[in-house]
């Protein structure tokens, strides 16, 4: 679960009631929760799955795309 910027006004105006917009991770659903008295940490270091270093061949061939 991570708390998310609001969208709309609604959700400006929730967050002025210390309800603010939250997504899980693992179904990316949006609901707002109440948030009074409590931290979360910035973006970067929310990050709770390894992330896994790919490398990639790509090759382009052919003319143009339509």
């Amino acid at each position: 679960m991570h708390r998310v910027p609001c969208l709309s006004l609604s959700e400006q105006f929730k967050s002025l009631l210390f309800v603010s917009p939250f997504r899980c991770q693992a179904c990316g659903h949006r609901f707002p929760a109440f948030r009074l008295g409590r931290h979360y940490p910035p973006v970067s270091e929310r990050r709770t799955h390894e992330r896994i270093p790919v490398r990639l061949s790509l090759a382009f061939s052919g003319g143009r795309m339509a």
